[in-house]
């Protein structure tokens, strides 16, 4: 078992800040989905994601005369609370990305094909100075990216990810890795197959240790301060 070297409260402070906006967040879900799940009892359905909540109060609006004032007092007074989330929210990204923007690793690290502002303001936050880890493999250990290990009587067999390890920051990289991998299923005209096609062609999606790459090549970048090389890293 490693443990991490003792933060500076500077480094503490970027952890609250990005951990205060996640709670933002999670405020703003929970309170769209009680708004869809009031109007589907009225037979009124929205679509999931948040996009879809900006059209559905003129519905409601539209709706207005068939549906209970009691329901529609309750459907606003939801929809007011997500107002005042959306501007906290918006107050806290332009903060984190006011503090991405003055640190040049942070803007090193977005170089990385599925690593943006956020996440790589959440890799400075919680992991603190990746120098503490030996090797990327370390890194990746450590965010709980590394397979399971199902081995015996000689045969090696792997599982799932272990998620014994750093939650928002895994779940970031998992993201992005996702967002990462349906952008490249979709391109039609591919060229010349890379490590990414490959592994598409060999194995489903979820299993594709793009995350686990990123984590690594994020390691490499800080700890021997270099730039991203797409010839090298093979991910996009």
């Amino acid at each position: 078992m490693r443990v991490l070297d003792v933060k500076a409260k500077a480094t503490q402070g970027l952890a609250a800040l990005f951990r205060a906006r996640d709670s933002l967040v999670k405020q703003r879900t929970q309170t769209a989905n009680s708004i869809r799940g009031l109007l589907a009892e009225f037979g009124v359905l929205v679509p999931k994601g948040m996009q879809n909540l900006v059209k559905i109060r003129q519905r409601v609006d539209d709706a207005a005369t068939e549906l209970p004032a009691s329901l529609l007092d309750a459907v606003f007074a939801l929809f007011d609370v997500m107002s005042q989330l959306n501007e906290q929210i918006d107050v806290l990204t332009q903060r984190l990305e006011q503090q991405v923007a003055m640190s040049a690793e942070a803007r090193h690290l977005m170089e990385v094909p599925g690593i943006g502002p956020i996440t790589a303001f959440a890799i400075l936050a919680f992991a603190g100075d990746l120098k503490g880890f030996k090797n990327g493999r370390e890194f990746s250990a450590w965010l709980g990216l590394t397979p399971k290990e199902h081995s015996t009587g000689g045969r090696h067999q792997t599982g799932a990810i272990t998620k014994m390890g750093q939650r928002d920051l895994r779940h970031l990289l998992v993201s992005g890795a996702m967002a990462l991998i349906r952008q490249r299923a979709m391109k039609k005209d591919k060229g010349q197959l890379g490590w990414m096609d490959q592994k598409l062609r060999d194995k489903p999606k979820k299993v594709v240790a793009v995350a686990n790459r990123m984590a690594r090549v994020a390691w490499a970048m800080i700890v021997k301060e270099q730039r991203y090389d797409a010839t090298i890293c093979c991910i996009n």
